[in-house]
This record gives C-alpha cells, sequence and structure tokens, in this order.
C-alpha cells in the first residue's frame, strides 16, 4: 500500500516559517541547511529512488536531484519541495483531467490553480469537480448480508442463532437479510480520500468545499483507511458506472500519497510524486483514439505485448509498444510510443528501441514527445521496415479546457498518422 502512516513528532514549532523549495522534473539543486536525521529518513523509508534522491557533496550539503515525477513533498523538519512539470506549462490540470477520462467542466476554483498552485490543490481541485458531478448524480447504494435480532421476523430465520441465542421462549427473531446500503468500498474509498485531500490543500477555498463534502457523505458512510488495492477490485456495473471518473482520480492518489499523520499541533509531513510519464501515456492513448475515431475498422491496443524480433533463450523477450494499431484483418498498421522527456535532441535509446518495434511487425511507427518547441520533430527511413516520426504534442500552449486540449492533440496526430499511413 503506497499510502503510509505513522504518528511522529516535530521539534520546531508549528507557527514557524517552512521554506519552499521550487524544482521542474529532472533538476538538481543545492540545499542551504542540513537535512535533518527524520529528513533523510523520510527521503529514504517514504520515497523511491525513480522519484527523488539525496546525494552529498565534498562538503556533506545535501544535493535534491528529481525525476520524471512532479508533485510535493513535505519534509518533517526540513523544506516543502514542489516539483513541477517543463514541458506542461499550464495546462497540467487540464493533462490530468484529459488523462484520467473525467467529465467535469467547470472548476469553480481554476483562477486559483494557474501558475504558482500547489500541485496538490490542482489535483483536489479535479477531485473535488469530479465529486460534485458524483453527488449530483447521486451515490450508488449497494444490498449487504445483514444478521441481527429484530422484534419481528425480517427476511430469513437463522436457526441455529436463534435457538442459541433465544432458547425456546423467544420474544425477538434472529434474523439474516439483504440490506440496502451506501457502505459499499467505493463510496468508502472516495470518503477516505476526501480525508486525505482536506489534510494537504493549502487553498481556504478548497478545504472549505472539501469539508461540506466530507460531512454530507459521512452521514452516509463511514470513514475508514482504505487500500488502493481494494479501489482497483471494485467491479462497476451499468448503474455505477458513473463512478469511473473519479474511481481512476482515487486510484491515482492512493497509489501515490505518502501521509505521516501528526500529534495534534504540529505540521503534517507528507508526499504526493505522480508519474507524468505514465500521465503522458494516458494522454497519448486518448488522443490517438480521438485521432483515429472516423477509422472505425481500426482498433487500438495499449501494452501489447510483442514476441518475434529476438527468439529462444531464457527468459524470453518480450516487448511492449505503447500503443499498436491493428486493421480489420488483424494487421499491424503502426506502433506508437510516448516518451515524457525534455530532451535537447531525440534521444538514441527511444529511436533504437522504436525501430525494434517496427522491425518486429514491418511497420511505421510514431515517436511521441511533449512540445519542445519543434526543436524534436523530424522524419527517419527505417530500413526493412517503414518510416518512424518524431512527433511533439502541443502540451504547452494554453488552452482553455481539458476539451480544446484534447482536440488540439488529436489534430496534430490525426495529420500525422495520415502522412504514416
Amino acid at each position: 500500500m503506497a499510502l503510509h502512516e505513522q504518528t511522529v513528532g516535530r521539534s520546531q514549532s508549528p507557527s514557524a516559517p517552512v521554506p519552499t523549495i521550487t524544482l521542474t522534473e529532472h533538476d538538481e539543486t543545492q540545499l542551504d541547511t542540513q537535512l535533518s536525521e527524520r529528513d533523510r529518513e523520510f527521503i529514504e523509508q517514504t520515497l523511491s529512488s525513480q522519484q527523488m534522491t539525496v546525494s552529498f557533496d565534498h562538503e556533506r550539503q545535501p544535493m535534491l536531484r528529481t525525476s520524471q515525477y512532479v508533485g510535493i513533498v513535505s519534509l518533517p523538519d526540513g523544506p516543502t519541495i514542489q516539483i513541477r512539470p517543463k514541458a506542461a506549462g499550464d495546462n497540467l490540470l487540464s493533462l490530468l483531467q484529459y488523462a484520467h477520462g473525467t467529465e467535469a467542466t467547470t472548476i469553480k476554483q481554476e483562477t486559483s490553480i494557474q501558475t504558482g498552485a500547489t500541485f496538490i490543490d490542482i489535483l483536489a481541485a479535479l477531485y473535488l469537480a469530479e465529486l460534485e458531478q458524483l453527488i449530483k448524480r447521486g451515490l450508488q447504494q449497494a444490498y449487504r448480508r445483514s444478521s441481527n435480532t429484530e422484534d419481528y421476523l425480517r427476511g430469513r430465520l437463522d436457526l441455529q442463532q436463534q435457538l442459541q441465542r433465544q432458547g425456546p421462549c423467544a420474544t425477538t427473531f434472529e434474523c439474516s437479510y439483504d440490506e440496502l446500503t451506501y457502505e459499499t468500498p467505493a463510496n468508502q474509498a472516495i470518503l477516505y480520500t476526501v480525508s486525505v485531500l482536506l489534510g494537504l490543500v493549502s487553498d481556504e477555498d478548497l478545504g472549505q468545499s472539501l469539508q461540506r463534502y466530507q460531512t454530507r457523505i459521512r452521514r452516509r458512510v463511514t470513514l475508514r483507511s482504505v487500500r488502493v488495492q481494494e479501489v482497483r477490485d471494485i467491479e462497476l456495473t451499468r448503474l455505477s458506472e458513473h463512478y469511473t471518473a473519479i474511481l481512476r482520480l482515487t486510484e491515482l492518489l492512493l497509489d501515490n500519497a505518502h501521509v505521516d499523520r501528526l500529534e495534534r499541533g504540529n505540521r503534517d509531513s507528507y508526499s504526493l510524486l505522480i508519474d507524468m510519464n505514465r500521465v503522458f501515456e494516458d494522454v497519448v492513448e486518448r488522443a490517438v483514439r480521438g485521432a483515429l475515431e472516423s477509422r472505425t475498422d481500426w482498433s487500438i491496443e495499449p501494452q501489447a505485448t510483442r514476441r518475434g524480433l529476438v527468439t529462444g533463450g531464457s527468459p524470453s523477450i518480450t516487448m511492449r509498444p505503447d500503443i499498436l494499431v491493428r486493421d480489420q484483418y488483424e494487421t499491424v498498421q503502426f506502433v506508437a510510443d510516448a516518451k515524457w522527456k525534455t530532451p535537447e535532441s531525440v534521444d538514441n535509446a527511444d529511436i533504437y528501441q522504436m525501430v525494434a518495434y517496427q522491425l518486429t511487425d514491418d511497420v511505421s511507427g510514431l515517436l511521441i514527445y511533449p512540445s519542445q518547441e519543434g526543436s524534436l520533430t523530424t522524419n527517419y527511413a527505417v530500413q526493412n521496415a517503414g518510416e518512424l516520426a518524431v512527433v511533439e504534442l502541443p502540451t504547452r500552449k494554453p488552452a482553455a479546457t481539458a476539451e480544446a486540449l484534447g482536440t488540439r492533440l488529436e489534430r496534430c496526430l490525426n495529420h500525422r498518422i495520415r502522412q504514416l499511413c
């Protein structure tokens, strides 16, 4: 379970100002002060080496290095570290909304989540918008088997319990029955996520709105700690499919949040770091689907397992391009791979990986990066395969809404796919 909770103390006064360090992805900075033992333990035990690392220079000064993860880390005794994406511009909210297929089109806090807002406030605003849509449509109920002592016979009489507890002169009945309830895993997960966000947001309006919905849901649902695997195990039906978007966000938050619950009066320590490479993969998949919407004879297979280029040996070698597109005859038309990077030039390793994908099926390919101001856009010819087009999606250009951003991305891909195929 990624959500980590413990109780610790903090020697620093809760009213003391806490410095904030702002970095971007794949960045490095030297801290002016030493990290405390608790700060180092929090980084080493809570964060993975893929998210953020700490090293020391020859003078033992700590150096922080970031990766493709963006978000926020609040250390027990040290600074709050914000990591922002390079290639998103002011479109981070829209990218997250588009990537996760959320349908909320209005977010009341839009003026407070522009550049400078904390990453958590951005996610909380998106979650709140989806929560408002869910409440409008209504919380879903489900039947749950209950056993209870009743004054009147209800459901099925539990004969064994009746004889054990009531005796021969019973005045009540031991009953087993199905009861309609709001106490479902989905509702409990949503309530728990709202409670986690409440402890992290800095925007006052966001906090008040989340508090209002938490109070409303708690009238019907019991608050408990929910593991991310429970969210993944939820199976939706036709009647509960309106939970799809908010449960995707719920899984994202619970899978990436690490929270230390502190003693009363002390500042929380936490981290919420999102892998932008995974977000970009979801963005590209959805954009390709939109670009090919008119090609009803083509199908898209994300994260397809491919074999054949390298055979023999143990273990066997498999490849997983982000997107594989087939026609109605199951013939592969092209492959695509998404890379959330901001290199100064096309990465050779990315090219070699794409060529391997193309040679497996003898097809053309798309290597897709976020916006680099046009510096990476180019075409290659691959022997014994087709063309390899390097594409930059316009992720940085300002977009008023997630829908407008998505339309722009889809048009860009539609144009390049037409040239490719």
